[in-house]
């Protein structure tokens, strides 16, 4: 068994200020322009795009905005309003794809440079309120309904579409969506026959099952520039609409603060489990207000920690989250 001195030395560092546990919360951002639930949404937390989506109960807008990090700028129209679109698709607010969407259900695809939408390359099969993520020119789109719900899964190359393996479980309805190529990707959520919690990753040929959530739901938001290792879920609808936030890093779903306000449908950005942007959302009213997931700043609390807090009282942060209690018995 490993020492505790081969693990962590042996200085304990005196504290004037005990170090925080590294758990994140969300604040207040700035207000969207145009409040609207089911849109399109790439980027970052300080260079964000939400695209379409539906503005009232049942309608389609084709307005765009772009976060700089505090507030939002209307832009330049896509060619054609929709809502329900595929959840996200971009690394960064100056170039991005909004995909698909409804009504009527479409497989239209375009490409955002920063200034203007053109339309490309249709998807092979039309679907509204499916997943996708990757970048501009390497993507995946995948699950939606055209109807009923599907599994089909698509990846772009940057000129065309073309059909790959399906996901494990067919579903649609704003799934959780996260990944920065073609050959890597995570979804999670979504409906079928019921609110699901399901997570499957995808390794560039097919998608395994993984850890699932803690609280299965749609209409979730996402870090959509996030990773296979570390991405953030928030939001949904399981019905009514939640303020739940789950954190993964790579094998498992942990609950930590909740969002200002539940809603569902909404629009999410962001680069990692630690820089998390969401906006926008339902029930109607639909929501224009934002909010920022961050973490506090250092020094941080880990896993076997000891210190000499106000150099008197020795202090320790003994295990992780989530690692049961045990005791000895007969």
């Amino acid at each position: 068994m490993a020492k505790y001195r081969e693990l962590k030395g042996i200085t304990v560092q005196t504290r004037d200020t005990d170090p925080t546990v590294n758990v994140g919360s969300w604040a207040s951002g700035g207000n969207l322009n145009e409040g609207r639930n089911a849109g399109s949404s790439a980027g970052t937390q300080t260079a964000a795009l939400f695209a379409a989506g539906d503005p009232v109960s049942a309608g389609t807008t084709d307005s765009t905005e772009l976060y700089n990090g505090s507030s939002w700028t209307e832009v330049a129209d896509l060619n054609t309003a929709r809502r329900e679109t595929a959840v996200g698709l971009g690394l960064t607010n100056t170039a991005a794809l909004c995909v698909a969407g409804n009504p009527p259900i479409t497989g239209i695809v375009e490409s955002w440079d920063g200034s203007s939408w053109t339309e490309i390359a249709d998807l092979n099969t039309s679907r509204s309120h499916g997943g996708s993520s990757g970048s501009q020119t390497s993507a995946l789109a995948y699950g939606g309904n055209d109807p009923p719900y599907r599994a089909y899964t698509e990846s772009w190359d940057g000129s065309s579409w073309t059909e790959v393996s399906d996901l494990n479980t067919a579903r649609y309805g704003g799934m959780f969506s996260a990944g920065q190529s073609n050959s890597s990707a995570i979804t999670a959520g979504g409906y079928s026959t019921g609110y699901l919690a399901i997570t499957e990753t995808w390794n560039g040929s097919s998608w395994t099952e993984v850890g699932d959530l803690n609280d299965g739901r749609s209409g979730l938001g996402s870090s959509i520039s996030g990773s296979t290792s570390s991405a953030l879920a928030f939001g949904g609808d399981s019905p009514p609409a939640t303020a739940n936030t789950e954190s993964w890093n790579g094998s498992a779903w942990t609950e930590i603060n909740n969002l200002s306000t539940a809603r569902s449908q909404l629009g999410g950005a962001g680069s990692s489990a630690v820089s998390s942007l969401a906006f926008g959302g339902g029930p109607n009213p639909v929501a224009t207000s934002t909010e920022e997931f961050s973490f506090p700043s250092g020094p941080h609390l880990n896993e076997g920690d000891i210190f000499l807090s106000g150099g008197t009282t020795l202090k320790a942060f003994g295990k992780a989250a989530g690692i049961p209690s045990t005791s000895w018995s007969s």
